[in-house]
């Protein structure tokens, strides 16, 4: 255990002098990913300045959670991490970050951020509307709770539907509105080009 302990710190600093040091990925990482001292190195960069908002301890990103995908060697850098700051800012004036819930888990790898997307609301008589146009996705987190999907018929209840937690950016009336719909069933999306 000790071992694996100063591996991880050696693994962490810097591999040369020469240069700021910035943390980078170490191999290609989905978006959602929660960082683990594994997925991410400390290197010099040489190029000139690092980017801004690069991060310069490794220790300090392990536990985090992407906002989207990063390529192997890709410095990591506080816009590329999810947080209720970035996702709010992400979402850009007028407009506010709101986690949903989709009612098919399997809907979620088809998006990524950027996507943009249509959420519909059914009813309790399976009548779909509309309830937001073009939503861009913020974030689709890569764990979550439950299997594929999940269930909400008469006999469901709030907590035994499970399904994709997706982050799109919406006006706030439009997420009162989603909020609402999603209180009485489920949500889906489509998708848009």
């Amino acid at each position: 255990m000790g071992l694996a302990v100063l591996l991880a710190i050696q693994s962490m600093r810097p591999r040369s002098s020469a240069g700021q040091p910035v943390v980078v990925a170490a191999r290609d990482l989905p978006a959602g990913a929660t960082l683990a001292a594994t997925d991410v190195r400390v290197t010099a960069w040489v190029s000139g300045d690092p980017p801004s908002g690069a991060s310069t301890a490794a220790a300090d990103l392990v536990g985090q959670r992407l906002a989207g995908p990063v390529r192997s060697g890709e410095p990591l850098t506080d816009v590329r991490l999810t947080s209720p700051n970035t996702l709010a800012a992400a979402a850009g004036t007028g407009q506010v970050a709101l986690p949903l819930r989709l009612a098919d888990g399997e809907v979620a790898s088809l998006l990524q951020p950027g996507s943009r997307v249509d959420v519909l609301a059914a009813d309790g008589q399976g009548v779909a509307r509309v309830v937001a146009e073009a939503a861009r996705v913020l974030a689709v987190p890569a764990s979550w709770g439950g299997g594929a999907g999940g269930t909400f018929g008469a006999d469901a209840t709030m907590d035994s539907f499970a399904g994709a937690l997706v982050v799109v950016a919406v006006t706030p009336s439009v997420a009162t509105e989603l909020a609402g719909a999603a209180a009485v069933g489920p949500l889906s999306v489509t998708l848009r080009s």
